[in-house]
């Protein structure tokens, strides 16, 4: 008998159907929460959605395409389009904010500076946009509610608690990448020692598969962060139950050119962004970054970030190990920063051109967003 997953168990639904087939074939094979889950259901049905089922938007059929053009749906695929499906029943709306983040950056310099010095680990941009959240919350405690219906009416569900969704990825077994979102129970009641160690631990055990079916109850609030791959806006589908959904994208330093301002200095180019990526990995994306600059011109500045961090600027170093010309690195003099030591970069790059210390210059970016990204500034003759 096939699992019967109802449409409003959310974005992990998939996970729990390829668990099914796994308990089918060897019910050793599965965690005894998970096999509980499996025996217990009725009639192969399960139960951990967080709201009772929205009923599914019906429109008029498409035309039947040729049957040769038709490629069933099968496993995560399927369930992915079943939940994006159900999820066009909910009302929402998306609003898309560019925030300075220099703040945040020095905060956790600050807080990593501190967790090294008493052996604990660091954390992530992540860590911090999910705590912001919960302090959000505190002020707009809406964004927690969610939409359901009660005898055929709109209603607002209020949840009693902060359970916040973190979006994990992780290996599948074919080699491709899947999607995981368990949830911090009663997030808002800890203080941020206990939600660091809550989310780290959350994400281990993701990793290494051993979530059970409770970790993935009753979200309320989700979190994703589709910046690590370079996207930098994003629009996720709401699921049934959740009062909202934060993606937070990649930040940019804006390069462009205005004549009125350039003080007879031109953009002359800048590469795409290389993204860290298991295949790509921070080395080969510096090199391609380089790759992509060309060839530099005789007496060409470089204004690399190197920051004297052995560990971190390998990548880069490697990249232009065998430049010949004059560098500067403003890093080793001002510190990480984030897209502000890229700035500062730029600025070294276009003061020696101003000055006539160099007829072009290189700005090399390794690491700022998970990215290596190039530009060339020149003086015309």
């Amino acid at each position: 008998m096939p699992l019967k997953t109802d449409p409003d168990l959310g974005i992990n639904s998939w996970l729990e159907d390829e668990l099914y087939q796994q308990y089918l074939n060897d019910r050793t094979a599965v965690d005894e929460s998970w096999k509980h889950v499996f025996e217990d259901a009725p009639n192969g049905h399960t139960a951990l959605g967080p709201s009772p089922a929205l009923p599914l938007a019906r429109s008029a059929a498409p035309s039947a395409p040729s049957p040769e053009n038709l490629q069933p749906l099968r496993g995560i695929a399927a369930k992915i389009a079943e939940n994006m499906n159900a999820s066009v029943t909910i009302p929402l709306a998306t609003s898309q904010r560019v925030i300075p983040v220099k703040v945040m950056d020095e905060n956790r310099r600050i807080i990593n500076q501190h967790r090294t010095l008493v052996g604990k680990s660091k954390v992530s941009y992540t860590h911090l946009i999910g705590w912001a959240i919960l302090k959000g919350l505190e002020d707009f405690p809406g964004l927690n509610h969610a939409y359901g219906e009660s005898n055929g009416q709109p209603a607002r569900i209020v949840h009693p608690q902060i359970n916040l969704g973190i979006a994990v990825d992780v290996a599948g077994k074919d080699g491709g990448r899947n999607l995981l979102v368990p949830n911090i129970k009663n997030a808002g009641s800890l203080d941020f020692a206990q939600y660091v160690t809550t989310f780290d631990g959350l994400v281990d055990r993701a990793r290494k598969g051993k979530l059970a079916p409770a970790d993935f109850q009753d979200t309320t609030i989700s979190l994703t962060n589709p910046g690590t791959v370079g996207t930098m806006t994003s629009s996720p589908r709401l699921m049934n139950g959740q009062g909202a959904i934060v993606a937070a994208g990649a930040g940019a330093l804006c390069l462009c050119s205005d004549p009125a301002l350039a003080a007879g200095i031109e953009l002359a180019a800048i590469t795409d962004a290389h993204t860290f990526t298991a295949r790509l990995s921070r080395a080969q994306a510096a090199l391609a970054m380089r790759r992509q600059l060309g060839a530099p011109t005789s007496g060409e500045l470089l204004a690399d970030g190197l920051g004297g961090s052995p560990r971190s600027d390998a990548a880069e170093a490697a990249a232009w190990s065998d430049w010949q010309g004059p560098r500067v690195s403003p890093k080793r003099l001002l510190g990480e920063g984030l897209m502000a030591a890229a700035a500062w970069q730029c600025v070294a790059a276009c003061d020696a051109l101003a000055l006539g210390r160099a007829p072009a210059a290189s700005v090399s970016l390794v690491g700022s967003n998970q990215q290596a990204i190039g530009a060339r500034f020149i003086r015309p003759c």
